[in-house]
């Protein structure tokens, strides 16, 4: 037991983690403030290289996603560093990041705001982790209070 909370001890907290990514996006950002343009960019490039798809079968994907006409052309336009006026609308950014399998995209956005982005399942695993905690703490007053209790009846 004692070697488990060694291991908790060093273990970055959720909070950490995402003060962390906040101050390291922050840094890189300079004075550019918030504009993400060119880390959205980069976190879609890494999207669609880490992709199985081509760009044309993400478009495809995003079309199906989104019921709206999305070509290759237009992927290629969003991430081309010599046209930074153009940029992938925010309302399709959910159906690039599912087509890609990728949530790093929409990650660059919510740590810009100061949000940190979730899957269901690891917002699952936090909120399981602190009711085990608290329910280890509980225990602990239990048992306390137990011994409390037999220590005041044998007197």
């Amino acid at each position: 037991m004692a070697r488990q909370k060694k291991e908790d001890a060093k273990q970055m907290t959720i909070r950490e983690a995402i003060l962390k990514a906040r101050n390291e996006l922050q840094e890189a950002r300079g004075e550019k403030g918030l504009d993400c343009r060119d880390e959205l960019r980069k976190a879609m490039k890494l999207a669609l290289q880490g992709c199985q798809l081509s760009r044309e079968e993400v478009a495809e994907r995003m079309s199906e996603l989104t019921g709206l006409d999305i070509t290759g052309v237009q992927i290629d336009a969003w991430l081309a560093d010599s046209k930074r006026e153009r940029h992938l609308p925010a309302e399709l950014l959910p159906a690039f990041c599912v087509a890609c399998g990728d949530h790093g995209p929409i990650e660059v956005l919510c740590l810009g705001a100061g949000l940190f982005a979730m899957v269901p399942a690891d917002a699952l695993r936090t909120d399981l982790y602190r009711l085990r905690q608290e329910h280890a703490k509980m225990l602990k007053q239990i048992r306390q209070k137990e011994t409390f209790l037999r220590r005041i009846e044998h007197a």
